[in-house]
């Protein structure tokens, strides 16, 4: 694909088991495949209390998140993934050990349906 110069989609992401020292979020090709994503997954994973299934387990059917390590060193890691629509963030319960800053990496959100693509982008470790 050709560059437009336009930013593309991104949607912060919290993860719930440790809190990382730079941020994270989703990045998208362009804003179908941003809305295309959002909606199968706001779709799939309906209002769901997340008190429901301990961590690390998948409701049957719920949506998961798979991210790919950048080199074949380590496993892919799996998780749920859940849209907080007040804070308005993607949230998974791990990214396991495979992030580090300042780095993209290909995930895939599994549905019970089909699968969709895009990237966790990684930031700037932030000095605190």
């Amino acid at each position: 694909t050709v560059a437009s110069g336009l930013p593309r989609p991104r949607v912060p992401v919290a993860c719930s088991d440790i809190a990382r020292p730079f941020p994270m979020s989703l990045e998208f090709e362009g804003i179908p495949e941003y809305q295309s994503f959002m909606l199968a997954l706001q779709r799939q994973a309906g209002r769901r209390d997340s008190s429901a299934t301990a961590p690390g387990e998948s409701a049957d059917g719920a949506p998961f998140l798979e991210i790919l390590p950048f080199d074949n060193l380590r496993e892919p890691v799996q998780t749920r993934i859940s849209f907080d629509t007040e804070a308005e963030v993607l949230l998974i319960d791990t990214v396991g050990d495979v992030l580090m800053e300042c780095t993209k990496y290909r995930v895939l959100l599994h549905l019970r349906s089909e699968q969709k693509h895009a990237l966790l982008v990684t930031g700037i470790r932030s000095e605190r």
